[in-house]
């Protein structure tokens, strides 16, 4: 066992299937400390998800695994900025000697300045994760582009770590799986590639759908990386045969 452990509290909109396995993970470390504050338990008990415009309770245990706080929600309960308002989280930060607070809540939540705040006076690390990758609004809304271009640099400035994507896709087209493909049915220049699953997403001026493609031709084919990154990502694979299907695709 070490000598100290790292005392970190997570803090979540709501329990997620695609998260309860990473805190579990988390939990299990020598090293942490984790502690997980729910501003809601959407999912995990029925309730309307905005997301899925329907009420919704998951079917697998979200809350199993890993120590976990429901705080009180003051807020309507809407998908706005005082939808959720959890004023606990104030007191529960200040007093609870974290070394990092790392927040899932989107900063358009009152509870994500609740939790950045008390941890800026505690002297506390502040760390909050994004999966955006572009500043386009999902809603179609171009003004929202130019206020995140003088917002974003100051919102980053605040935290002590951002947690971005590892690979560029599609913003809010959470991965469901990854696999190597080994058969026989698709082009040759495919076998041992990654292939990634998405799910969709509804709240979509164009909506998308579930998807299956391969992480670098998906990030090139939406835009997301010009030739130059391409060749760049598939030069360290350009002796496998997916190496060069990218190098291919490039223009080279």
């Amino acid at each position: 066992m070490p000598e100290s452990r790292y005392r970190v509290l997570a803090i979540a909109t709501h329990p997620a299937q695609y998260q309860a396995p990473l805190f579990r993970r988390m939990a299990a470390r020598a090293d942490l400390d984790l502690h997980v504050a729910y501003c809601t338990l959407r999912g995990a008990e029925a309730a309307h998800d905005p997301e899925f415009g329907a009420t919704v309770k998951w079917d697998i245990p979200l809350l199993d695994g890993y120590p976990w706080t429901l705080v009180p929600n003051s807020g309507s309960g809407a998908d706005s900025f005082f939808g959720l308002r959890n004023s606990g989280l104030w007191k529960m930060i200040r007093e609870g000697h974290f070394d990092a607070v790392l927040c899932y809540v989107g900063y358009v939540r009152a509870s994500f300045w609740i939790g950045c705040f008390a941890a800026k006076f505690s002297h506390t690390a502040f760390l909050f994760g994004t999966d955006a990758n572009t500043l386009t609004p999902r809603d179609g809304r171009m003004w929202k582009r130019r206020v995140k271009r003088i917002f974003w640099p100051f919102l980053f400035r605040i935290a002590d770590q951002v947690i971005v994507p590892d690979v560029l896709v599609q913003a809010h087209s959470a991965t469901l799986n990854l696999c190597f493909y080994t058969g026989d049915q698709f082009p040759a220049e495919y076998k041992g590639d990654i292939f990634a699953a998405f799910h969709g997403s509804w709240n979509r001026k164009k909506r998308t759908g579930y998807k299956i493609g391969c992480i670098e031709e998906v990030a090139y084919q939406e835009g997301f990386i010009n030739a130059t990154e391409l060749r760049t990502l598939a030069a360290p694979l350009q002796k496998s045969g997916y190496g060069s299907y990218l190098l291919s695709m490039s223009g080279l």
